[in-house]
Parts: structure tokens; sequence; C-alpha cells
């Protein structure tokens, strides 16, 4: 959904940039999903900080 609506978006603006950290956001995700170890560090709950 957000890539189709960021292309959209960019062929009106007739520019493709604004399709690139759309792109580089998938590209994290994918990265984190392939690193077996980076996956469980983000999955460790943090301690709270409320009071």
């Amino acid at each position: 959904m957000e890539l189709v609506e960021t292309a959209n978006a960019c062929a009106d603006l007739d520019s493709m940039a604004p399709l690139r950290p759309v792109i580089d956001a998938w590209k994290d995700t994918a990265l984190i999903h392939a690193d077996p170890e980076l996956r469980d560090q983000l999955k460790r709950r943090r301690p709270s900080n409320r009071l």
C-alpha cells in the first residue's frame, strides 16, 4: 500500500526521489528478518522506565 501510494505520488511529482526512503525502510526490515541474532535482539523486552 505504502509503495503504491508513494509511487503514484512520484508520478504526480515527476520525481522518483520520494520512493527511496520507502525502499530503504523495506531493505532494513528485510535485513532484520534475515539476521536471527539481530531479530532476537530487537525482540527482547526492554525494562520499563515508567514510574
